[in-house]
């Protein structure tokens, strides 16, 4: 069993549209491929985590650092995990200021709700997480 995480910035502002494509393909390609994972996005930018197999986690990382609507891919960790820390997470997301999808399965606002009352799974983790997301998003408007 392996983890990615990386950040990357968008090429464009994805519209709730995209997302919505994106997450769709992201959570039908998982379930098939027994990924689980987060993907955050915010500004512009993304974090991911993706976990399995690392015979499909290391085709699916090469298939997202060609996909051209991110550029600028950061790894942030690339280790063997003994469990997942999102086991029942095809993938979970993050949609900013979009009320359609606040109902959507998966949804957590995250950059305005306390996680440790909302996300059970992997807590530290997690927090660890959307911490340096929110950072990472801080830094990255303030150099655009």
């Amino acid at each position: 069993m392996k983890m990615l995480i990386y950040f990357s910035k968008a090429t464009r502002v994805m519209e709730a549209s995209d997302l919505e494509i994106l997450l769709n393909q992201a959570r039908a390609f998982n379930v098939a491929n027994e990924i689980s994972g987060l993907l955050l996005y915010q500004s512009r930018c993304f974090l991911q985590a993706i976990e399995g197999e690392q015979e499909a986690i290391e085709p699916l990382y090469k298939r997202i650092q060609a996909d051209t609507r991110h550029t600028d891919l950061k790894l942030l960790y690339n280790q063997p995990i003994d469990q997942r820390c999102f086991q029942a997470w095809s993938m979970g997301f993050h949609l900013p200021d979009d009320q359609a999808y606040k109902d959507m399965e998966g949804y957590i606002d995250i950059l305005n709700t306390d996680i440790a009352n909302e996300i059970d799974l992997a807590e530290e983790m997690t927090f660890t997480m959307v911490s340096m997301f929110k950072q990472y998003v801080r830094d990255t408007s303030l150099t655009a």
